[in-house]
């Protein structure tokens, strides 16, 4: 795939830092479970009762900019745990469902500017309710659907049922390859053009952060994933949907983009997290080499006490 797209996913994700506080939707409420930094004690223990591990909704994050200013972005689900609405004062994302499809209508606004419609994508599901194909129309200045076929790319998972590859329908050279290690963790994305030729990588690290980052965490070691997000920076992947299998079981505490094959890294980024009593990250903290700061905070709802698996 071009490397521009992914270079723009760490573009738009800098360019949050010039939107100012949020819009009030009347979303649930949301809880934030007690949190506590991340330490050997609190990674040993499943929490929960009755020796489960309690099992948590994510309805609101709280993003605070490198310039101190915040994002909300609020969660939106119907009764039966259905996620139809995530919401900030940067984009709305509205999810309709149909049989094994997923509809998603984006809407999106630079600061200081109205919501106006970005994109409609529709995920095919199999009878499994995994993601086997994406496709992507576009809206014009005027927010009418553009005329045409559109982009369509398909997925392929290896037999752990892992994401590992994502391949543009009519031209196979257009893709990315995802390759996991041992653990089950997404560590390196590789993206090509349509002649095939590389157009980008992207690294994972789980073990420590950069060495300009060694303060961010305070426990050693792999620290679990039970979020439910996937990575921000897959193409064609929605973050916040739970069609695509799992990514990784423990937390990024590094990441690097390398947007020109041969060149040094665009973007170089370490992660800190605190972690609550059933080990869901409520806070990540996020530091660039060239010293700017930004940080994460993950609202709950405590749903159910599953078993510890």
């Amino acid at each position: 795939m071009n490397a521009s797209i992914k270079a723009l996913a760490v573009a738009a994700a800098l360019l949050t830092a010039g939107l100012t506080a949020c819009q009030k939707d009347n979303l649930v409420q949301p809880t934030h479970p007690q949190a506590q930094p991340t330490d050997a004690a609190g990674l040993s223990g499943g929490g929960g009762a009755a020796g489960g591990r309690t099992q948590y909704r994510l309805v609101k994050i709280d993003y605070l900019m490198p310039n101190g200013s915040t994002l909300e972005t609020k969660l939106l689900y119907t009764r039966s745990n259905q996620l139809v609405k995530v919401s900030n004062a940067g984009m709305t994302k509205e999810y309709s469902y149909g049989p094994n499809t997923i509809q998603v209508l984006e809407s999106m606004a630079l600061p200081n500017q109205p919501l106006k419609k970005h994109s409609l994508t529709t995920y095919f599901l199999t009878a499994g309710g995994r993601a086997w194909k994406f496709h992507i129309n576009y809206f014009d200045q005027n927010e009418v659907l553009k005329p045409g076929p559109g982009v369509a790319y398909l997925f392929q998972y290896n037999g752990n049922g892992q994401l590992v590859r994502i391949g543009r329908e009519n031209n196979s050279k257009d893709r990315d390859t995802l390759i996991y290690n041992g653990n089950g963790d997404l560590v390196k994305e590789f993206g090509y053009n349509g002649q095939g030729e590389p157009a980008f990588e992207q690294q994972h690290y789980y073990d420590k952060p950069g060495s300009y980052a060694a303060d961010l965490n305070t426990a050693q070691g792999l620290l679990p994933d039970y979020g439910p997000l996937n990575p921000w920076n897959v193409q064609s992947v929605d973050e916040y949907l739970p069609i695509f299998g799992k990514f990784r079981k423990h937390l990024p505490k590094r990441y690097i983009q390398i947007a020109t094959p041969g060149q040094a890294p665009n973007a170089d980024w370490s992660f800190g997290y605190v972690l609550n009593a059933d080990n869901y990250a409520t806070e990540r903290k996020t530091r660039s080499i060239n010293g700017s700061e930004w940080k994460h905070t993950y609202n709950y709802i405590a749903t159910e006490v599953a078993p510890v698996q």
